[in-house]
């Protein structure tokens, strides 16, 4: 029996099957090694298809934040997780985005060229044309679009995060480095935010009106959020 088939049987899972804990594990087992050996080959193996699992999320990340210019930011990110130092805590998809979420922000410091830059107060607009931000307009109307480029980026993209890309409140709080409370607190600023901004733009009463729709559709969603949370 080859040891294909004993795969196919069940008695030694296939590495695509494993999920993504178990495929580091194998990684960073012999991460560094150069020995040929079957375990060495085997973890190089985890590695790559790890890294694969992940390239196509990761470049949806940050094409849609940083435009076509971000392979370096992709490969940087790829590597800094892969190499980086996965304790366990929390899911394996927090620690790898909340990777890509560093890596983003320095980028934005980068581009900024000279400007202060924090997230806490800086926007995509204060910016300016260094930043090629790219949204889904199918998904989000032009009016909420603009508005969202004028908000501060720490409430702009918990806002990315959950209500758009549907990460769990949870993983949002992972990704960015904060507790439940403050990501609650930080989205709903947001929207806030973003209503007064949509307000200051200029934009017909239909626009401004779908705008509206937008977000409180958003505020019916955390509504939901917070009636199912356990208690």
């Amino acid at each position: 029996m080859t040891k294909d088939n004993e795969d196919d049987k069940g008695t030694k899972p296939l590495l695509k099957d494993l999920g993504d804990k178990e495929l580091y594990e194998l990684w960073t087992a012999h991460r560094g090694e150069t020995a040929k050996t079957d375990e060495v080959k085997q973890a190089k193996l985890a590695g790559g298809l790890l890294a694969k699992r992940y390239t196509e999320p990761l470049q949806t990340f940050f094409r849609k934040r940083l435009g076509d210019d971000s392979q370096d930011v992709l490969s940087e990110t790829l590597q800094a997780f892969l190499y980086g130092n996965f304790r366990g805590e929390g899911s394996f998809r927090s620690y790898v985005f909340g990777i890509a979420y560093n890596k983003l922000l320095k980028e934005f410091a980068r581009r900024s060229k000279g400007k202060d830059f924090d997230p806490s107060v800086s926007s995509l607009d204060d910016l300016g044309g260094s930043i090629t931000y790219v949204m889904d307009k199918r998904r989000v109307r032009a009016l909420v679009a603009a508005a969202l480029r004028r908000i501060p980026i720490d409430n702009q993209q918990v806002i990315e995060l959950h209500l758009i890309e549907g990460h769990t409140g949870h993983e949002v709080a992972e990704i960015v480095g904060i507790t439940l409370p403050a990501f609650k607190s930080r989205l709903r600023r947001g929207l806030e935010k973003i209503r007064i901004e949509m307000a200051r733009l200029q934009s017909t009463r239909e626009e401004y009106g779908a705008g509206i729709a937008v977000i409180e559709e958003w505020v019916r969603t955390l509504r939901d959020d917070d009636d199912n949370a356990p208690t």
